[in-house]
C-alpha cells in the first residue's frame, strides 16, 4: 500500500465517522489546553515566589537575643556601632521590641 492510499484511507475515515472525529479532536485540544494552562500557572507562581523572595532582600539578617535567667541585652548604641564597624556586610539595622503577658478578662 503506498502513501497515496493511506492518506485517502484516512480522509475517508475521518469523514465517515464525523462525531467520532470531532470528540477525538475536541479532548486533544482540550488536554493540550490543560497542559499549557497548568504549564503557565506554574510558572506565574513560581515567578511570583522568586520575586516576594527577592523583595524581602538577600541581606537581611534578624537577630534575637534570649536570655537564659542572664540580664544582657544589646542597646542601640551597640547596634549602630555594628553597622558603622561593618558597612560592607550591613546596611541598615532595625530595633524590634517583643513584649509578652497574661491577658484576663473578669465578668461584670
Amino acid at each position: 500500500m503506498n502513501l497515496y492510499k493511506s492518506f485517502q484511507m484516512a480522509i475517508s475515515n475521518i469523514w465517515s465517522r464525523k462525531v467520532r472525529s470531532l470528540l477525538t479532536m475536541l479532548g486533544i485540544i482540550i488536554g493540550v489546553v490543560a497542559v499549557i494552562v497548568i504549564v503557565g500557572l506554574g510558572n506565574g507562581l513560581e515567578n511570583y515566589m522568586v520575586d516576594s523572595f527577592k523583595s524581602m532582600g538577600t541581606d537581611l539578617l534578624t537577630v534575637n537575643v534570649v536570655g537564659r535567667g542572664s540580664a544582657r541585652t544589646v542597646s542601640t548604641e551597640e547596634m549602630y556601632e555594628l553597622i558603622e564597624d561593618y558597612p560592607e556586610y550591613l546596611t541598615s539595622v532595625s530595633p524590634q521590641v517583643s513584649l509578652g503577658g497574661k491577658v484576663t478578662i473578669t465578668p461584670l
